[in-house]
């Protein structure tokens, strides 16, 4: 007999067996279906604790997540009652039955209500054991999970490679321009550490050289792998740039993730770049500022200082500060510092390429401007703002021109020109049929300084190095007494004398 909800129910014996003791054992589960519903240990208590039986076998209880099965349905072989003819071997009180991962251990019951209902809360007992090991087991994973994502790769730079130095002109009473074209790896983008003693290494190499007035020029992006800072090692070794973000998300996917809704929301092509950008911006602007700052100070220098992509860049009294805001724009831009280590300011990009005006904004071009260098003026244009005579026609003249550049894809000096990017070309362009480094000698600066403006000195630097799948070539292209100059492959020093 089972009385469930006031309800007596008959439950008619067949033959079944436990642990070689043979008992009467069946029940028809339809007339309860009235009282099915979802398992919970509440209900399984108030609805077998008011039941007199001799003898109860819980046998083979699962339950199922998905589908949340009422209560009998959730009892494979069932709940089943028996006569007291069918009572259990002398001294069988309780008796413990495996019924696999999910609720571990079942019991046999035997004869009175107390050890009855012992016996669920030993069932429930085992239960909560079990869930508390699994638990702690869940919270040991987490746990582990958490460390390894938020390991950070050692701060070392890459091993230095053989220092190719290549001079234009003689060496003459007056400061020289220099051109750094150094072999950076996503490791010495590491830490901030990294990143200064791997520039330091060219520095000191040439520091005969770098004598008052000297202005030294470094490349395009250089300061925009500072995104790696802290990282983790795996970004390092990821064969891709995609692989590299996955670990860069997994340390931070909530951020990530409303950053990359604001990016979307505000329309960019490419919201994961332009989250990840954002969501770095502050410590990228502060290495980079702190780095070049003391390289400039240290050697008294002037120092063209590559570029970054930073969202809202400003020069506040000597530092370099970026906006917060997750709606504003990233910009591709370099930063003058003088000898004594203080920036004397912003150029921003005008003319992005496509890949970067799928998450950059491009400036007015009325924003560009000479600074004063001693006695020169200096002129600063970013890779692609060279390609276009109204960048020329916005500073007006200087002495001295410098354009940071950055060319994806490896050994592609020599390959067909890929055209003009993201913009409308010039109406003075009109050979197309040209190699990458001829185009880059006859639409860049090399091509158009000289026209431009006679006398003046122009060197543009590539950066080199290996990023993942992206790849990096370009030789140096200097312009001095209107003649141009193409410096040999993996030339990492450019020495232009005036």
């Amino acid at each position: 007999m089972l009385e469930v909800g006031g309800t007596t129910w008959q439950i008619e014996p067949t033959i079944g067996s436990f642990g070689g003791w043979a008992a009467p054992l069946k029940a028809d589960y339809r007339p309860l279906q009235p009282f099915m519903r979802p398992i919970t240990k509440g209900r399984l208590l108030r609805m077998l604790t008011p039941t007199e039986i001799d003898f109860l076998f819980l046998g083979h209880f699962h339950l199922h997540w998905p589908k949340r099965r009422p209560l009998m349905a959730s009892i494979t072989k069932g709940l089943i009652g028996a006569p007291p003819a069918a009572t259990p071997p002398v001294g069988a009180r309780l008796e413990r039955y495996g019924v696999g991962r999910f609720l571990g251990n079942l019991w046999c019951l035997h004869v009175s209500k107390d050890t009855y209902n012992a016996g669920l809360l030993c069932i429930f007992a085992s239960v909560r054991r079990r869930g508390l090991w699994l638990l702690l087991l869940v919270l040991a994973g987490v746990g582990l999970g958490v460390w390894f994502t938020q390991r950070e790769a050692p701060c070392l730079p890459s091993e230095g490679h053989p220092v190719r130095l290549w001079a234009v002109g003689t060496e003459g009473g007056h400061a020289p321009v220099i051109g750094i074209q150094p072999f950076m790896e996503p490791t010495d983008y590491a830490c901030e550490a990294a990143f200064e003693k791997k520039l330091q290494l060219y520095l000191d190499s040439i520091r005969g050289y770098l004598r008052p007035g000297a202005i030294v020029i470094f490349p395009e992006y250089v300061g925009t792998w500072l995104i790696l800072l802290q990282e983790h090692p795996l970004s390092f070794r990821a064969s891709t740039l995609e692989g590299a973000l996955i670990w860069f998300v997994l340390r931070r996917p909530w951020m990530f993730w409303q950053y990359r809704q604001a990016a979307r929301q505000a329309g960019w092509k490419d919201p994961d770049a332009a989250a990840a950008f954002h969501i770095k911006a502050p410590e990228m602007a502060a290495a980079y500022h702190r780095t070049f700052a003391r390289l400039a100070a240290r050697y008294g220098i002037t120092i063209v200082a590559g570029s970054i992509v930073l969202p809202g860049a400003q020069i506040v009294g000597d530092s370099l500060v970026v906006s917060t805001e997750a709606a504003a724009p990233l910009e591709n831009v370099s930063v003058v510092y003088g000898p004594t280590g203080k920036p004397l300011g912003i150029i921003r990009k005008v003319y992005p390429i496509a890949t970067e005006l799928d998450f950059t904004q491009p400036a007015p071009v009325e924003s560009l401007r000479t600074y004063a260098v001693g006695d020169k003026r200096l002129a600063v244009l970013i890779c692609a703002d060279s390609w276009y005579p109204t960048t020329y026609k916005a500073i007006g003249e200087a002495e001295i021109w410098a354009v940071p550049s950055y060319l994806m894809g490896d050994s592609c000096w020599g390959t067909p020109w890929r055209g003009y990017s993201g913009w409308a070309r010039p109406e003075d362009v009109r050979d197309t049929l040209l190699s990458e480094g001829q185009a880059w000698q006859t639409y860049a600066m090399g091509g158009r300084l000289p026209h431009w403006q006679r006398g003046a000195i122009g060197l543009n630097v590539f950066l080199l190095g290996h990023f993942w799948n992206l790849g990096a070539d370009g030789r140096a292209i200097a312009i001095r007494r209107d003649s141009l100059y193409e410096a040999p492959p993996y030339t990492h020093i450019i020495l232009v004398w005036p």
